[in-house]
């Protein structure tokens, strides 16, 4: 195997553990505490959950063209007036994107990070430009996630 064709997998190790500290974080809470518990300006809990579900799946699904997880209930995942999901259905939704995320990881290559995409409102991305926007907004949207279970007196993973 040439250089220019190893999976991606081993350069993000570590998102997956970060994905499992989401699911271990919301997989729990009661719908009182996903719909009731936020900070001032936050979306509540359940709301941030699924937005990192519905972006991942936008991004991986709608932009770069992947197929949508079979176990992925819908790719929808954040829109205006949507129910509370569950903590149940928002730890299988962080899974079914975990696995999308996974599959890309493991079948990209770093020969082909600079293949591009157009978005429907015409911007130009790369894979690479994809990854790290997953990253970084899971990071951003865990992080106020975690902050505010924490302020709310609950137990959030130690990073």
């Amino acid at each position: 195997m040439t250089d220019g064709n190893r999976p991606l997998t081993p350069y993000y190790e570590g998102w997956d553990a970060y994905n499992n500290y989401l699911i271990e974080a919301v997989g729990n809470l009661t719908d009182e505490q996903l719909l009731h518990l936020n900070s001032p300006s936050q979306r509540p809990v359940w709301l941030l959950a699924a937005h990192i579900v519905g972006a991942r799946l936008y991004w991986l699904t709608t932009v770069a063209g992947e197929a949508i997880p079979s176990s992925a209930p819908f790719l929808a995942w954040d829109e205006d007036g949507d129910p509370l999901y569950t903590g149940a259905e928002i730890a299988n939704g962080l899974r079914a994107s975990w696995d999308l995320i996974a599959a890309v990881l493991d079948r990209w290559t770093t020969s082909t990070m600079d293949q591009t995409y157009t978005t429907v409102r015409g911007y130009v991305c790369t894979r690479q430009w994809i990854i790290w926007h997953l990253i970084e907004h899971d990071l951003h949207h865990g992080g106020e996630l975690f902050h505010t279970l924490g302020a709310n007196g609950l137990q959030v993973p130690d990073l």
